[in-house]
């Protein structure tokens, strides 16, 4: 059973070991803000510039053309050669998203040919913030704006604001979230699949 709250907050009247249920989970929504959509990456020690995505007014969703412009041409490519200078060996991962396919899928075989490794669509669980860290990283991200005394009361402050707390994350948070991944993954596979703490 729910209840809601003038909060937002919604309540879940559950048994201890019943905490990770799915039906004692829900996503989180974060109201008030005017919407932005921005891509980032993260590796142990660095994170991406943060790419703030195009509007598009009343054209739907960013499409496989435009991520493979946007993005995998762009900050993607960038982030993963500095990383393969730095580390020698980089594996960038994409969850299903649908722009994730189509001309992507074939700048991808392209991009396979320089070098490059990837998991993307097909190997890698389209719904599975369990095995993401970045999600866990853009939680900070909104908490950190949301800590802000000025809050953002236009896009141009949102972006203003999201580049900027971008730019002070804790990389020792970053750190913590890759150093995670054997854990996450573990946890997923004591759950079988369903919601873990992560």
């Amino acid at each position: 059973m729910q209840t809601g709250s003038n909060s937002t907050k919604v309540y879940v009247w559950r048994y201890p070991e019943e905490e990770y249920l799915e039906d004692c989970c829900g996503a989180t929504v974060i109201p008030g803000f005017e919407k932005v959509k921005v891509w980032g990456a993260m590796r142990y020690g660095r994170l991406s510039e943060l790419v703030v995505l195009p509007e598009k007014n009343g054209q739907g969703k960013l499409n496989a053309l435009e991520y493979t412009k946007i993005i995998m041409d762009g900050e993607m490519l960038d982030f993963w050669m500095e990383g393969m200078e730095d580390c020698g060996y980089l594996m960038m991962m994409e969850d299903g998203a649908p722009y994730h396919r189509g001309a992507a899928t074939v700048r991808r075989k392209q991009l396979e040919q320089m070098g490059w490794v990837g998991w993307g669509p097909g190997s890698w669980p389209s719904n599975s913030p369990d095995l993401n860290p970045i999600e866990n990283l853009w939680h900070v991200l909104r908490s950190n704006i949301r800590k802000r005394k000025r809050q953002p009361r236009n896009k141009e402050e949102l972006i203003s604001a999201l580049r900027e707390e971008w730019k002070k994350l804790d990389m020792n948070i970053v750190n913590g979230l890759v150093d995670s991944m054997p854990r996450r993954m573990q946890a997923v596979i004591e759950a079988r699949g369903g919601p873990t703490h992560y």
